[in-house]
């Protein structure tokens, strides 16, 4: 998953150092007026970590130029630091011990800040974000068929938060195109989920990688 991860962020970052409307990232920012984007930008998120896949939505609205509000939710596999997948003879993957699926499924608040506008052209657009929110943590048993689980799925009560830095690229005033690099923490109130037999825990943290597509309106 590792080495998979690390393709994920190559092939993303060899996309974004492409030349965006004649002017290369990181150029200097000419003698002209900054533009103006449209306030709001919705779209989704292809979440790649060491865990596994996610999805999610987002929905950010400017209060400025350079300052926006969002929403944002997302789906994504949550594991034991203790669990290490293996393959059987046929190559389908299996964890020794593994009791439950888990899913982390934040709604978070927060607030982006653009970096250097000053210096580099609105073709490339650093950025840093970080919000707090409600979440809930869904478990679904792991000696069961994927889909069969489902209806023995179980939902805890949990906080998220997350911090992140990113950009967005092209100057396009339609479409959205972003990479962004996030740490997520989630927090299960009370005796938590058991992961490995007779492992419970209350705390994830994970590292992700996020592709954002979207448009403003």
């Amino acid at each position: 998953m590792i080495k998979l991860t690390q393709k994920i962020l190559i092939l993303s970052l060899f996309l974004f150092s492409g030349n965006f409307y004649a002017q290369r990232i990181g150029e200097i920012v000419p003698d002209t007026a900054q533009v103006i984007f449209p306030p709001v930008q919705i779209g989704g998120e292809f979440i790649f970590s060491e865990n596994g896949f996610g999805a999610g939505f987002f929905y950010e609205h400017n209060f400025t130029n350079l300052t926006r509000g969002f929403i944002n939710f997302s789906i994504s596999e949550q594991k034991s630091e203790n669990e290490f997948e293996r393959y059987d003879y046929w190559g389908r993957p299996y964890t020794i011990g593994k009791v439950n699926r888990v899913y982390g499924m934040p709604l978070i608040f927060g607030v982006s800040r653009r970096l250097f506008s000053e210096v580099l052209t609105d073709n490339f657009r650093p950025f840093v974000s970080g919000g707090i929110g409600p979440s809930v943590t869904v478990t679904t048993p792991y000696n069961r068929e994927f889909f069969s689980s489902l209806k023995y799925a179980r939902a805890y009560p949990t906080g998220g938060a997350f911090i992140a830095f990113g950009a967005n690229v092209g100057v396009s005033r339609t479409k959205l195109l972003g990479l962004e690099l996030r740490y997520e923490y989630q927090h299960i109130f009370g005796s938590g989920v058991e992961t490995l037999y007779q492992v419970y825990k209350k705390d994830f943290g994970t590292f992700m990688i996020i592709l954002k597509v979207g448009g403003f309106y």
